[in-house]
């Protein structure tokens, strides 16, 4: 077992490198996992004969999860997340926060049920439209208000 350790770090020159490096990895497949890759893997046929390779090969692959890739990151999540506190004002920010933002919908924790009903009745079609007016090129389709 330390054989492999000191090839690691042979490799990786520190622990702090390889911890970074196992972070990255981690990162990577829980954003593969997210993406719903396993709609791309497919069954062997039924009636299979054994003619045609059942792999698919990688550069079949690539495009269309680059495809996705480059969609989750066209919603912008960090920046709406970001422009909640600016729209709300620091006020109301510190009770209501964004808590995620995914599928063009905003996920907002809120501290009270009073501050819920009244972002829920009465706010709500307003911060759509500035969110909206702010991110163009994005689709914000709903904002979700849970007490929390």
């Amino acid at each position: 077992m330390s054989n492999i350790l000191c090839q690691f770090k042979q490799f990786f020159g520190t622990i702090k490198e390889l911890n970074a490096f196992i972070k990255t990895l981690a990162i990577l497949r829980s954003l593969f996992y997210s993406l719903k890759i396993g709609k791309l893997m497919k069954r062997i046929p039924k009636n299979y004969d054994g003619d045609k390779p059942t792999s698919r090969q990688l550069k079949d692959l690539l495009p269309e999860i680059m495809t996705q890739i480059t969609g989750k990151i066209d919603e912008s999540p960090r920046e709406v997340l970001e422009a909640w506190t600016r729209i709300v004002g620091p006020k109301i920010s510190k009770m209501a926060r964004a808590v995620s933002f995914e599928s063009g919908v905003l996920k907002v924790k809120v501290e009270n049920s009073t501050l819920y009903s009244l972002l829920t009745l009465h706010e709500k079609e307003k911060l759509l439209a500035e969110l909206r007016k702010q991110f163009p090129k994005v689709k914000i389709r709903n904002i979700f208000f849970r007490i929390g």
